[in-house]
This record gives structure tokens, C-alpha cells and sequence, in this order.
């Protein structure tokens, strides 16, 4: 997992995201990158594509929102236990480590101001 900044991610910290989530696929031909992280998500998987023509990039868009401040953020039906069920396969083991509470607190203050 790539923890993309809220605010200016795009241009200020894209280069660097964009080495990081390279580092990270290594040599793997076949990727699969989900992201969620705003407008600049297009042009990153533009990019990624270039890289890795046979890789599967899925933009989730805000879908991530829910479960990364544990509020609902844009009148979704569903709960923060259904998205957390529904997302468990993908989500790290230990998603309630008291290690992750930084992108609750930091998503609650930035994402919500958006």
C-alpha cells in the first residue's frame, strides 16, 4: 500500500509516487494497481500503462473514502462494516492496527475539508 498525500499530491509529489508504486511492481509483467487518489489517478495509470501495457489499473475513485476515514463522505447506503467486509481480500491483515489510525486521523481532517 502507497500512501498518497490529500492535498497537491499531483504536483508536488508525482514523480515519487510514481517511482514508488514501480519500486514496488519490480519485475512483475502483469501488475495490478488499484488507486484512489483523485484526478491525478488518470494521468498515473496513463503512465503505468506505458510501463506495463498488460497490467490491470482500476481507478476506485472514492470508493476508498469510507474506509479510510471510517465516515460516510458522500451519502453512500452502505456501512463502514459492509465496505470493510466487502474490501477484507484487499485490505492489509491487521487493518485495525493502531499503526494505521495516522490515515484515519489525517483523511478526517484533510479529506473531509476537501
Amino acid at each position: 500500500m502507497i500512501i498518497i498525500p490529500f492535498h497537491n499530491w499531483f504536483d508536488v509529489y508525482f514523480a515519487d509516487v510514481l517511482q514508488k508504486i514501480i519500486q514496488t511492481i519490480g519485475e512483475n509483467e502483469v501488475p495490478m494497481v488499484l488507486t484512489s487518489c483523485g484526478m491525478g489517478a488518470k494521468v498515473l495509470i496513463s503512465k503505468l500503462h506505458e510501463k506495463y501495457p498488460k497490467g490491470i489499473f482500476i481507478d476506485m475513485g472514492s470508493a476508498m473514502d469510507y474506509i479510510c476515514t471510517m465516515r460516510n463522505t458522500r451519502g453512500r447506503k452502505f456501512s463502514y462494516n459492509d465496505l470493510y467486509e466487502i474490501m477484507k481480500p484487499i485490505l492489509p491483515d491487521n487493518w485495525h492496527d493502531p499503526k494505521y489510525n495516522g490515515i484515519y486521523e489525517y483523511a478526517k481532517q484533510y479529506l473531509i475539508e476537501c
